[in-house]
């Protein structure tokens, strides 16, 4: 910023020889505006709002009688009522897996029966359509050693959010890896296996989609959510009242 300098130049009457003039009286100083006068207040700085606390997830028993499967990852939980009664194999398996009580093979061609799910990725993510994961080597190649057949129900569509339905990589090659919709696909009736749907957390599913990913028609995270954990819960339905 250019500064300016003023500078004022006095000249003498003596030194020209003429007589100086009385002087005037000086000028009354300016009153000062009070409101000129007050330094203005800096204002304070508008506290950040600190952000909201995750609403905790409902226990299962909330959502009536039925098999459960709670996922915690890094964004937060998500929880999923399955359809034993469509897909029983598909849910079997699923929940074998996650209990650790089905043997599948791991990276050094073992045979092992441990939780299954605990650890791995949602590997691919379609912002606003869907995320992927339960590959163990987080590329979407892998699976538990083993291949099942596709099953189908008439009363299952992917005509909603929330889907839970197995990947595979043509009909009947479905293994571990299972997808979760974010909007109705139409276009999957009948060549994938839907098992389950999101109950809670579908927010958690959304902010999953819309992280960092590369790739051009498959999508695959920069940093994939890890799920941290699996829990199986089964909620028996009420006992009816003994008859009168």
């Amino acid at each position: 910023m250019t500064r300016l300098i003023l500078t004022v130049l006095f000249a003498t009457t003596a030194s020209l020889g003429l007589a100086a003039e009385a002087p005037k009286p000086a000028a009354k100083p300016k009153a000062v505006s009070k409101t000129k006068a007050k330094a203005k207040a800096p204002k304070a700085k508008a506290k950040a709002k600190p952000k909201a606390a995750a609403k905790p997830t409902p226990a299962p028993a909330t959502f009536g009688p039925g098999t459960y499967a709670l996922l915690r990852t890094e964004r937060g939980e998500i929880l999923l009522q399955l359809f034993p009664e469509q897909s029983p194999n598909t849910v079997a398996n699923f929940v074998e897996l996650a209990k650790g009580e089905r043997p599948w093979k791991d990276a050094k061609g073992r045979w092992v029966a441990r939780p299954y799910y605990e650890g791995l990725t949602f590997h691919r993510i379609e912002k606003g359509q869907l995320i992927q994961g339960g590959c163990p080597k987080g590329d979407g190649t892998g699976g538990p050693g083993y291949e099942f057949d596709n099953e189908a129900s008439d009363d299952l569509k992917f005509d909603q959010p929330g889907r839970v339905a197995m990947a595979n990589a043509g009909r009947n090659t479905n293994g571990s890896q299972f997808f979760i919709t974010l909007e109705a696909r139409p276009q999957y009736d009948g060549r994938f296996t839907i098992f389950g749907k999101v109950v809670h957390g579908l927010d958690v599913v959304a902010a999953i989609s819309r992280m960092p990913a590369t790739g051009t028609r498959i999508h695959k995270a920069t940093k994939p959510v890890v799920m941290k954990s699996v829990t199986v819960t089964v909620v028996p339905p009420k006992a009816k009242p003994p008859a009168k």
